[in-house]
């Protein structure tokens, strides 16, 4: 730090200077205002990653936007094996998305096994398969669509078009 009256360098912590006896003038902290600067650009770029984050989840659509049919209230049953776990599908009589789209990782991410479970078997269900399992067979008889025809699980399994086919078989391969 400089004496601004005869311009001798003192050190910085010094109050007053060190030939003429001067009382030096603190810095206008602009080493401070600076280190101020960096560190309100640092909490910004944090804060914007993280809103980022956020809204890049929220857009994605959901799992029931996705793959489950529209859903009205006197048509929806859910079932719930830990009271944790609960999956929603609709009685509507035509499953669009599990009959005629192909499944995706995407679809299946953040499933629970008995998720995956209960929409395999719903493409079963919707082609007669009799569940041998009470659980299965009580979940199912819910829904107006649901006629147990046969305990044959092959039977339904040809029923099905190539992609309810494929469906089952990628559902199976991620539980």
């Amino acid at each position: 730090m400089y004496c601004k009256s005869c311009g001798t360098q003192n050190i910085e912590t010094a109050k007053f200077c060190r030939k003429c006896g001067a009382e030096l003038e603190k810095r206008s902290g602009i080493g401070g205002l600076f280190l101020g600067i960096i560190a309100i650009c640092i909490v910004g770029c944090v804060v914007f990653v993280a809103t980022r984050s956020n809204n890049d989840s929220q857009s994605l659509p959901s799992y029931e936007e996705k793959v489950s049919p529209q859903v009205t209230e006197d048509q929806s049953h859910s079932y719930s094996d830990t009271g944790e776990t609960s999956v929603q599908y609709s009685s509507a009589s035509d499953d669009y998305n599990l009959s005629s789209h192909r499944l995706t990782e995407e679809d299946l991410y953040g499933k629970s096994n008995r998720e995956l479970e209960i929409l395999r078997n719903m493409i079963y269900a919707r082609h007669g398969y009799r569940f041998k399992r009470d659980d299965l067979y009580n979940y199912f008889s819910q829904f107006s669509w649901y006629h147990a025809e046969t305990s044959d699980m092959s039977v339904a399994y040809n029923r099905m078009s190539e992609t309810e086919k494929y469906n089952v078989d990628f559902i199976k391969k991620h539980e």
